[in-house]
């Protein structure tokens, strides 16, 4: 498992023709991401998979990054303790 989110590590996977998936942190950026699409409803949909979980998917390029790429965001309802 990746622990940096780096493109130079996706770069790598991209290169050598590896499939990949990496989970990250709440980083700013990632937090850009997820404003913009909930800012653009009518261009990015949430879709439920479960009572707590949807997701969405959207291909941004990054400013510093070589190529865009695709980021699949899950978002987790949380439910209050009673």
């Amino acid at each position: 498992m990746i622990e940096v989110f780096d493109e130079e590590n996706f770069l790598y996977f991209e290169d050598n023709g590896i499939e990949y998936v990496v989970k990250c942190k709440m980083y700013s950026t990632v937090k850009m991401i997820i404003d913009f699409i909930n800012n653009n409803p009518k261009d990015y949909i949430w879709h439920d998979i479960s009572s707590t979980l949807s997701v969405t998917e959207i291909t941004v390029p990054l400013p510093k990054w070589q190529r865009a790429r695709r980021f699949v965001i899950i978002r987790e309802k949380i439910i209050p303790k009673i």
